[in-house]
Parts: C-alpha cells; structure tokens; sequence
C-alpha cells in the first residue's frame, strides 16, 4: 500500500488527512470525501487519479462530505453536513452538476443506503431515518426502549439491504434484522406501558364478529379492535362474590350466536353472555355454579370450569367443551345437559377433559378429548370412541386431541389434531386413521389448530412454526410469522378465521397474526450457493473454494465432506439442498439445517464432479448448481513400498492375533481373581447380615424373655405373704439384670445401633466411650472432620468395623494410656488413623502367620477395606505403639473393589505377630 499523509504529490492535486468515505464507481473511479488539512475550510469530493497520485477533479468545494453512494451509473448520492442540518445531494458523476438537494436535521450519519425501492437509509447516532426521493418526505425510525420488536439501540452503525430485499442493521446494541412490508403476516403485538394498544398478555382466544369487530379472549379480559380505525377497547367485568376476582376475566373461548349474543367461556369462572349494545355481562346458572361450590375453592387448582370450546350448531344448540365434561345448551328452553364419562356405561363420553367440539358437513357432532375423539349419536345421546391402539397403526396417533376440521378437497374426511401423534386423517366411513407427522415434513408433532382455506388447504398452528398442507399432495411448507423466533409456538385455543372475508388470525405469544391465505407465497428470492469447505478425515482443508475448483485426493483419502450453504440467511434452517456426484450417486441426495454437508467414504479412484442445489427458506432452488470437481488418484498396486505396506500388515494382523491371545489370556485370569473378590465380598455382606439377624433375634428372644424373667420376680419379692422368704429373690433378680444387659452389649456389638439411627460420628464417640469404660487407664480421642453423608452407608460399616477392631485391640493389647482417632472425609473419600502410644508388637513375616493363631481381628479390617475398595495398612515397633491407616475412595464403593492381593498386604506387614 502507498500511504499519503497530508504531502504535497508531484502531480496533481493532493489528498487530506481525515478520510471520512471511499467509493469505487461503475467506471473503477476512485472517490474520497477528505479534508485537507485540520482546521481547513477546503473541503468537498475528490476523484482521485492513480496514476497521478491526486484529485484531478474537486466537487462540492466547501461541503462537509461523511458519506458517498452510487445509486445508478453515473449518480451519486453524498451526505454533507453543516452546523446545523446535513445534506443528501445527488450528483452527476461527469458533469458535477448537483441534481437534487434534500435538507435533513443534525442526525450524527454514519452510513448510506439506497432501499429497494425510491429511498435512501441513514444510519445516525438518533436511530434509522427513511428519505422517499420521489415527494422528499422522510421518516426517522429511533428507539423505543418499550418496543420489544423495534430497534435495539438508538445508535444505528451500519445499514445493508441484502438480495433478498432484507434490511439489516447495526446497533450499538446488536444486529437488527426487517423484513419489507410486503411480508402477507400483519403482526399485532401488546406490550407493558403502551394502553392505547393491545394488552400485555397471551390471547386465548379470537373472534370475528359479523360487524367486522375483531374479539380477543385475554388474561386480563376481552380486547375489542376496530379494524378500521386501529382503536382498542379493553373490557373487564365486575367479579362476582363467588368467583375469584382475577378468574372472572380470564377468558378461554369465545362465540358469537345467530343472535348476536356474545358467548364469553372463561378458564375458571364459568360462561358468560355479552350484550354488545347494553355493555352488560350475564352469568349463566347452568351447571357451572354448582361445580364451583361443589368444589368449594377461592382459586381452583385445576380446569374444572374452564370452557376449551364454544360451538353453536345448525339447529341452535350450544355445545361447550370444559374440564368438567361436554355440556349442551338447549336454544329454547335453555336448559343444560352435562356428559362426563362413565365407568359403568361404555357408550358415555370417553374422558371428563373436552378440549374441541365440531359440527362436520352431514351435521354430526365430533369431540377431542384428552382420551380420543367421540362422536355423539343425537337420536341416542351416546358416544362412540376412536383411541389410540399402539398394535394397531390405523388408530389415531394420539389421544390429546385439541381440533378437528374438514378441508373442501377432501370430502368426507376429518382432519384431527393432536397433542404429539401429528395430523390424523380419518376417513369415518372405513374407521381408518393415517398420521401426518413431521416425517413427512411437518415441522412439528404437536398440532393446535387446523384452518381450512377456500383453497382446501389447510393451515396448522404448531409447536413450531405455521405450517401450509395440501391434502391432496401431502406436502407442507412452514413460516415463521414472527422472524425475531425461529420456532414460534403458537397458543391452545388461539385460532379463528372470517367468516365474511377468510382472513385468518393465529394467537402467539403476547399478541397475534393476521394473514389472508391467497396473499401467502414463498419468496421469489433465488440464492446463490457456494462451497463453504471440504474436510478430509475430519480435517478441514486450507485454503477458499469456488465453483469450479478441482479437488486432488490420494488413495488413502477416501472418507471427505463437502460442505456449502444458500445465501439466504432470514431462516438458513429451512433453506434445502439437493447434491450428487456424478459417477457414484445413483440419486441426488436431500439435506437442509444450519450446517448442511455432504460426505462420501470408500469411493474408488477416478475422476467425479459434486453439484449442489439450494433453495431459499420458501423451498424456491436456484438451478445452477454450485460444481466441484473431484478426482482421486489409482494406488500402483505393484510398487515396491506397497509390497512392504503387505508384508507390514500382514505381520500386523499375526501381531494383532497375538495381542488378542494374550488379551483373552489375561481378561479370563483377570475374571478369576475378580470372581475370587466377588466371593469375598458376598462373604462379607453375609457375615454382616448374619450379625444383624442374630443381634435382632437376641434383642427380640432372650433379652426380652429375661426382662420378662426379672419383672416376674420383681412381683415375687412384693408379695407380702412369703415374708423373708421374698429378699432371697434379690441376688437372683440382679443376676437376671445383668444377664440381659451383657446381651444388649453383644447385640450393639453385631449391629450398632448408634450408626443406624445416629451416624457415623457419634457411632465412633461411643465406640471410644466404651473402650474407656473397659480400660479405665485409657484416654481415646476422637477428631472428626468432614460430612459422613458423602460416604455410602457400606463404606461408614467398614469405618466403623475398623475403629471398632482397633480399639478392641489397644484395651486388650496395648497397655496404652492414649488412643488417637482421626477421620478425615472429603469428596475424594475417607481417610482414618487409629495411633495408640501402647506396648507395640512386632510385626509377622507373612499374613497367614495371623491366622494360623487364630488371630483374625487385624485381617477383617484389611479384607473388609478391600472389599469396598480401599485399603488397610498397619505399622508397629515394640515398644513405640501401634498405627492403624485405613483409605477408601469414594468412587471405588460405587464400582468393583480394588484387586490388592494377600501377597500385598503381607508385604505390608513385615514379620512377628499380634492378635
């Protein structure tokens, strides 16, 4: 690079130090918009001269230039700014002749952008302005910190509009991306502090009125809209003394009757009628009331009054699905009929939950439930029932069924929702049910409503996403109404469309989408494709490809990925992919996400071309694929390096068998010693259990028949008739005591009761209390650190086992004065030292020695360690006491136990002999 810096050129005019804006125009022309020196009035547009090293032309003399476009051959735009306002002028790139001059205020402008159409964008320091070149009229975007779909930063950076007509902007505060108004989805959104508009709460349920009134079934009560103007009136009704206040205006459904009359169906406080003209809301007593003081609740912890679904059919009858069964409504004499399931009765409704009723073209009544779909039989008011039967796939796919509908070009079928089965075709005449699911390219399992258009297609609101199937050819496309979620989830009950107009309208979040279906057509935008990389064994390959690369592999290289994409980027998880390599595939392959790729494995030497196919988010495929040729070279089959590469591998595989040979030999010596530890251990678990049975059987035998024993000569010794002849009863009563409370000790020895009720600390505390109760000389000291909850409650056995054993060892043994017990515990494991300051002893050669003598003590605390999988170590000199070391790791007591051996303790051992 050649740099200028304020220095006179030999030729010429010269260039400033601030560099504001660069252009290059249709002609390769460079434009600078500079100043010249600091402090320097000189100003304006240079076209600088490479050859010349300077501006040979000078435009706009004295204007403050920040930015320059060109919109058209020959035209620029440039933004000038002044002390008080700024400048978009256009100008003849040949002549300098300024053709048109737009006076803006002080906006701080960073960028320029010509729009798709007549426009231009700023992006300043006080948000996103819009100047219309046709009228001169503009209009400035700013932030509104209340307006979560608005920009996310009054600073606005940079401005770009993509191919597709996309814009997207960059904020101090993140990326903003904005689809142009001739999106088909009209977006209404509510949000906190904005009361003129929709309220900040889930729309349950929406209607239109044959008057063009739009209704809206909220949290907060009913939202009216008028069309036309844009108002909306927000309506509430007085709670009642039995009703919840906030249950009241919960409201779930909503109808308007051949009346006119408003049915308002709420989530726990019953149906309501609204008389539009007088403003008035009316409670109707129907079977409601008594549920509500049945239940006896001020705020229900469950649907039992809320009304899913409000259908009024051709004969005047008002049919409402609630949590508490199906209800019909008697347009005469407005009596009310409930249908809850039976267990006695067969051919009642199947399940208490109705979340949809339906009126089909022959004027059947359907009902989904959350267990299965009903039809109601009028002449007998019975129900038959279609469930899911997981044996049978012509069953529905799923029982939680949230809405039913007919589409005009599939006469005589029923198109069923569900709750995680997909759609469900159902031809009633045969019985038969066929799932749609997203296998077959819907973008979710979850289905909440079903809209048909006059198309007779039908529109399904999703747990992702607002999906279009034709009936007839079974295929589905998806959109994403709101573009800020890449997977809406639309709301239960939030689904209607108009009668008068078909206009459709789908609940989201805390607002709604309208759309006319006709109006909705995929994007006409055509993306390129590009090859974004190749990885050969996982490794990526250095380096930019292009269409038309050649991609050179060796024999050895025979497992690659190539991947690519569409440079559509609003929704790239949804823009699709078609690839073949020619001379390998026999079918070009599909694939779609975020990270599409394709990779091939073993393909044989030879000279292959890869082409991909993208489309755009709407399925729209650009038909010029991108290409990458791909040639593998043939291996020389007869080189001598191919004969060593033979010979190598074969003496591999001989080695390879031998190493197995050597591996099995090992695994079976390895299970023998691991089934020798099994034995062990299942030893050790009986012996513990055993001592638990005979402590239990003592405790609830003998010990309890010598209390019976002593009460018996208690009531001897009180009998005032055997005179003298009752003290002698005295010695033997004591005997008796005694008797029992030496049994007790032995049952505490076999089964502490200490560390079953009271843990493993205070079990330790008593196992101390007791050895200075049998060796009155002896002082023991017990120092705990640590949560003995981290320990399993095998692993707190075998501490409590080895402290015990030491103990015993150091009263009967050592002569000591003290005894120092130390347990650390921690997430590794526990660590515990028994030191005494006794006799000592001197140790044996060999472990067997202990046993030949009968002396076990020491080798149960070692068995029982390694059994957990730790390890028991003992040190002794004559003369200078005993130390005791016991360490077992957490996670060992939770695997197999460590395989020590007898010949490893032995060693640890030394020689001599203690019990």
């Amino acid at each position: 690079m050649t740099r200028f810096r304020g220095r006179r050129l030999p030729s010429g005019d010269h260039v400033g130090d601030s560099i504001r804006d660069l252009l290059v125009d249709h002609l390769g022309r460079l434009w600078v918009a500079d100043r010249l020196r600091a402090g320097s009035s000189d100003l304006g547009l240079c076209l600088f001269d490479e050859q010349e090293g300077g501006c040979i032309s000078r435009f706009l003399v004295g204007e403050s230039i920040v930015g320059i476009i060109e919109t058209e051959p020959g035209h620029l735009w440039v933004v000038g700014t002044a002390r008080t306002h700024e400048d978009a002028i256009r100008l003849d790139s040949d002549t300098g002749e300024v053709l048109a001059r737009h006076r803006l205020p002080l906006l701080g402008t960073h960028a320029m952008q010509p729009g798709p159409g007549r426009d231009l964008w700023f992006a300043s320091q006080f948000g996103l302005t819009r100047l219309d070149l046709e009228d001169g009229t503009r209009r400035i975007i700013p932030w509104d910190p209340g307006d979560p779909f608005g920009l996310s930063h009054n600073e606005v950076l940079s401005v770009h509009f993509d191919r597709s007509g996309t814009l997207w902007v960059g904020t101090a505060a993140g990326l903003n991306i904005h689809r142009d108004s001739r999106s088909p989805f009209r977006l209404y959104r509510g949000y906190a502090g904005n009361p003129d508009g929709l309220a900040d709460s889930p729309v349950n349920a929406i209607l239109e009125t044959r008057d063009g009134m739009l209704w809206l079934g909220t949290e907060n009560g009913l939202d009216k809209i008028d069309r036309d103007s844009g108002r909306v009136a927000h309506i509430t009704q007085n709670p009642r003394a039995d009703v919840n206040p906030a249950a009241i205006n919960r409201i779930w459904s909503l109808l308007e009757d051949r009346h006119g009359m408003l049915w308002v169906g709420t989530g726990h406080a019953g149906l309501h009628r609204y008389d539009r003209s007088t403003g008035v809301f009316a409670y109707e007593r129907g079977p409601f009331r008594a549920v509500w003081k049945d239940r006896n609740v001020s705020e229900p912890q469950e649907d039992f009054l809320g009304i899913r679904s409000l259908l009024e059919d051709r004969d005047g009858v008002i049919w409402i699905g609630s949590g508490t069964g199906l209800i019909r409504r008697d347009p005469v004499t407005g009596a009310y009929v409930s249908y809850r399931p039976d267990p006695s009765d067969e051919m009642a409704i199947s399940d208490i939950v109705v979340n949809t009723v339906f009126e089909d073209d022959e004027g059947r009544i359907w009902i989904g439930t959350d267990n299965g779909l009903n039809r109601n039989d009028r002449s007998t008011d019975e129900f038959e029932h279609f469930v899911h039967d997981p044996s049978d796939p012509t069953t529905i796919s799923g029982n939680v069924i949230w809405s039913i509908a007919q589409s005009s070009s599939t006469p005589g079928v029923l198109w069923v929702g569900t709750v995680g089965g997909g759609l469900n075709r159902f031809e009633p005449a045969t019985g038969v049910f066929r799932a749609i699911t997203t296998a077959h390219g819907l973008p979710n399992n979850t289905i909440y409503g079903v809209l048909p258009d006059e198309a007779g297609r039908l529109w399904l609101t999703t747990g992702c996403g607002l999906a279009r199937f034709s009936p007839l050819t079974e295929t589905t496309v998806t959109y994403q109404p709101n573009r800020a979620r890449r997977c809406a989830e639309f709301d239960l009950m939030s689904y209607h469309k108009s009668a008068r107009t078909g206009e459709m309208f789908v609940g989201e979040g805390n607002g709604f989408d309208s759309f006319f279906p006709d109006s909705v057509r995929g994007s006409d935008y055509i993306p390129p494709v590009v090859l974004t990389g190749v990885k050969i064994f996982d490794t990526e390959r250095p380096g930019l490809l292009v269409s038309g690369d050649t991609l050179t592999l060796d024999p050895t290289q025979n497992y690659f990925t190539v991947s690519f994409a569409a440079l559509d980027f609003m929704r790239s998880g949804e823009n699709r992919y078609e690839y073949h390599l020619d001379g390998y595939d026999n079918q070009w392959r599909t694939v779609s996400g975020t990270s599409p790729a394709a990779s091939y494995t073993n393909v044989p030497p030879g000279r292959y071309t890869f082409r991909v196919k993208g489309s755009n988010q709407d399925g729209v495929f650009n038909p010029e694929p991108a290409l990458l040729h791909v040639e593998i070279v043939p291996s020389l089959w007869r080189t001598p390096w191919f004969r060593v590469l033979a010979a190598t591998l074969l003496l591999a595989v001989l080695g390879a068998r031998l190493w197995i040979w050597r591996s099995a030999k090992a695994r079976r010596l390895a299970q023998d010693e691991s089934d020798a530890e099994e034995v062990r251990r299942r030893l050790a678990e009986r012996e513990e259990a055993e001592r638990v049975r005979i402590a239990r059987e003592l405790h609830d035998g003998p010990i309890q028949g010598l209390y019976h024993v002593n009460h018996l000569l208690e009531a001897l010794t009180n009998r005032p008739e055997l005179g003298r002849i009752a003290r002698d009863f005295d010695a033997p009563r004591e005997a008796v005591s005694q008797l029992a409370v030496d049994l007790r000790d032995v049952c505490n020895g076999l089964r502490p009761p200490t560390l079953v009720h009271f843990g493993l600390e205070a079990s330790l505390e008593e196992c101390a209390a007791r050895a200075r109760s049998l060796q009155p000389a002896l002082r023991p000291s017990l120092k705990f650190e640590g949560d003995a909850s981290l320990l399993p409650e095998r692993t707190q056995h075998v501490v409590f086992r080895g402290v015990q054993e030491a103990l015993n060892n150091v009263v009967q043994h050592a002569g000591a004065a003290h005894a120092v017990i130390s347990v650390s515990i921690d997430t590794e494991g526990v660590s515990v030292r028994v030191e005494d300051d006794g006799s000592g002893f001197e140790m044996p050669d060999r472990l067997v020695q202990l046993t030949r003598g009968g002396h076990w003590g020491m080798v149960g605390m070692m068995e029982r360690a390694e059994l957990v999988g730790g390890e028991c170590t003992i040190s002794s000199i004559p003369g200078s006491g005993t130390k005791v070391h016991i360490t077992i790791p957490n996670e060992a007591t939770e695997s197999e136990p460590a395989r020590t051996t007898m010949g490893r303790w032995v060693h640890r051992l030394g020689g001599g002999s203690r019990p």
